[in-house]
């Protein structure tokens, strides 16, 4: 059986594009047979679930950034901000709880400093002593669950279970603008119109 044609980028983001203006599924189709003839529901429900999984990472990034201040938790600066996940990212079981975030400044995080979750041995072990320490309860949540290794393979958003991902995006629309910076501006009415049921299936 032949491959399947990869998506050009551009077509990619013409899918998003029509879908966020409030297109349903059988429309977004209609226009994008014209640029793409093989192009069929299940290839465009494919691009939408991975727009839904960007989404739903910047809400959790958000949302974790939010809940810490919008402050490094050790530096207590503001500033360039990373949402950094103690248990890792390919465990969808726990990539959009919030538990399982915590805000760095990049020196914090991959760059190196004295204290990082990201380094050298020694480095790692300080953040290590350094959660237990000033966020007891957040650090035996993720002892409780770090070792719970269920993950989805990357590559396949389409096996995503569907209550993770409409439950993120669910918060993701009652949330107010100005937290979203304006970005992906995707109303409820859109929502309410392209039911993520069928999408999502």
């Amino acid at each position: 059986m032949a491959k399947a044609k990869k998506l050009p980028g551009a077509v990619k983001g013409r899918i998003t594009k029509l879908f966020k203006s409030g297109m349903l599924l059988p429309e977004i189709k209609a226009v994008i047979v014209e640029i793409f003839p093989k192009i069929t529901t299940e290839r465009i429900k494919t691009v939408l679930r991975s727009h839904f999984m960007g989404l739903c990472d910047e809400l959790w990034g958000e949302a974790v950034k939010l809940r810490d201040g919008n402050k490094c938790v050790i530096s207590k600066k503001g500033g360039k901000l990373d949402p950094h996940h103690l248990i890792g990212r390919k465990n969808y079981n726990y990539r959009w709880c919030t538990d399982n975030g915590v805000t760095l400044a990049s020196d914090h995080h991959t760059l190196g400093g004295r204290i990082a979750a990201h380094g050298s041995t020694d480095v790692q072990l300080r953040f290590t002593e350094w959660m237990e320490e000033h966020r007891p309860d957040q650090w035996a949540w993720f002892l409780k669950h770090k070792d719970d290794q269920t993950k989805i393979k990357s590559g396949r958003p389409m096996v995503i279970p569907k209550k993770m991902i409409q439950t993120a995006l669910t918060r993701y629309f009652s949330l107010p603008r100005s937290m979203t910076r304006g970005r992906y501006p995707l109303p409820v009415t859109v929502a309410k119109r392209c039911s993520l049921a069928v999408l999502l299936r």
